[in-house]
């Protein structure tokens, strides 16, 4: 199926088949995570993140997704991870300081 045709799914109300042809990407997402020190669940809840930020988006009336799916989830996810290891490490810091 094409990213065409996901995007067909979701204009018509059918996120439910357009989940399931997203979720195929998954294992491409996990990679990423686990290749940046995280873990499944991590990766589980990136993905998750990635697609909130997805739907959202496309919800927008201006949105346009110029990329493939896997390209604009990788890059969010990329992003979302980011922010989690950042949020960590402050939070890390914090701790240090209190103690």
């Amino acid at each position: 199926m094409s990213d065409q045709d996901i995007l067909v799914l979701f204009k018509n109300g059918q996120r439910e088949k357009a989940f399931k042809k997203l979720y195929h990407l998954y294992s491409r997402i996990e990679k990423l995570v686990l290749s940046k020190g995280g873990s499944k669940d991590d990766a589980s809840d990136v993905f998750q993140e990635a697609l909130i930020i997805l739907i959202r988006n496309l919800e927008t009336t201006g949105f346009k997704l110029t990329s493939s799916f896997y390209t604009y989830l990788y890059s969010v996810s990329r992003f979302v991870w980011s922010d989690i290891q950042k949020s960590l490490t402050k939070r890390q810091l914090q701790e240090l300081n209190a103690q």
